[in-house]
């Protein structure tokens, strides 16, 4: 019997990092039904010299790597999978190169640009570097700031979108001040917010496949002088439940557009298995590439909404994650 070892982060409902007991309990029930012995490692505040000892006990033929952070750092996600390939062990999930990455906010649009994939103009500061905030021709409010390296929406709240140079001044230094690293400025979309997931792998004559597109929508009692994601809308019990996940009602042109800027935007960063794409609109309905969420969330809402919208069961979802893992290293190793 093939055996699939979990490796993962245990946490509480408040551990943004963190899977939960409850969630772990059903992926792990998910794959024993599949026909796979599995078992669980939690990494979380665990050294990883033990963590190795105890992957080279078990023997897994396969980790399903949902490990996101390491010593409570999220940078650092990107080690696991560098780990998994010293050690010769095939794993679930992208490869520690496309991790690094996504994690780099700017290096991600940088890429996508070389591949002629539409994401809006930016420019990057970084205060250690130089003190002096000079706006680059061209870049026009209102514009939206981000750390430049991260994921989880660490470091974007409700006052992220500026729109003077005054707020830009204060925002990227208070930013720069608060998460000790460089700030993504970027144009900011007043349009619709969208997100597509895409499972599966580039082998031969398959393609990557993505699932039915789910519109961000907020709720009506959403109190906010902007409507985008930031952290509370994620992480907060006030608000994570204003934002909701619909099937958008637009055009088949737009949902085709939508649909092929997501696959390349896999494509380019070189995902494997499973990722999420992040697209908005201009005021004139373009769509661009705003996100590439490698390795998310699995139990997340967006995966389970994905698998309905596509007609099936979250069980089947978690099984062709598995197959098409499965079938990428295989033919690795026939190369």
């Amino acid at each position: 019997m093939t055996k699939i070892l979990i490796l993962t982060n245990i946490g509480g409902p408040d551990d943004i990092d963190c899977y939960t007991k409850k969630e772990m309990k059903l992926l792990s029930g998910i794959i024993s039904s599949l026909g796979y012995k599995v078992s669980i490692l939690d990494m979380k505040n665990k050294k990883v010299q033990g963590t190795i000892t105890k992957i080279e006990k078990l023997k897994p033929d396969l980790v399903f790597n949902l490990c996101e952070e390491i010593y409570g750092s999220s940078e650092a996600e990107p080690l696991m999978p560098q780990l998994f390939e010293l050690l010769n062990i095939d794993y679930i999930g992208c490869n520690s190169a496309t991790l690094h990455l996504t994690c780099d906010k700017t290096r991600v649009k940088e890429i996508l640009s070389f591949h002629n994939i539409p994401t809006v103009k930016f420019q990057v500061f970084d205060l250690f570097k130089n003190k002096k905030i000079e706006l680059r021709k061209g870049l026009r409010f209102p514009l939206f700031l981000k750390p430049s390296y991260g994921g989880g929406s660490v470091g974007i709240d409700e006052d992220s979108i500026v729109f003077t140079k005054k707020e830009l001044d204060r925002k990227i230094k208070s930013v720069s001040k608060k998460m000790k690293k460089p700030v993504l400025v970027e144009e900011f979309l007043p349009g619709r917010e969208f997100t597509a997931v895409v499972i599966g792998n580039e082998i031969r004559d398959k393609k990557p496949i993505v699932f039915p597109i789910m519109e961000i929508k907020f709720d009506k009692s959403f109190n906010s002088k902007n409507r985008f994601c930031f952290y509370d809308t994620k992480w907060s019990d006030r608000l994570c439940d204003k934002v909701v996940k619909k099937n958008p009602e637009i055009s088949k042109e737009l949902r085709k557009k939508i649909e092929k800027l997501a696959l390349d935007a896999y494509t380019a960063l070189d995902c494997n298995d499973f990722a999420r794409v992040d697209i908005r609109l201009d005021k004139k309905s373009n769509p661009f590439v705003m996100d590439i969420n490698s390795n998310p969330g699995l139990m997340a809402s967006e995966m389970k909404t994905a698998a309905k919208f596509r007609g099936i069961t979250f069980e089947k979802l978690i099984k062709m994650i598995i197959d098409s893992a499965i079938e990428r290293c295989r033919l690795r190793k026939e190369m």
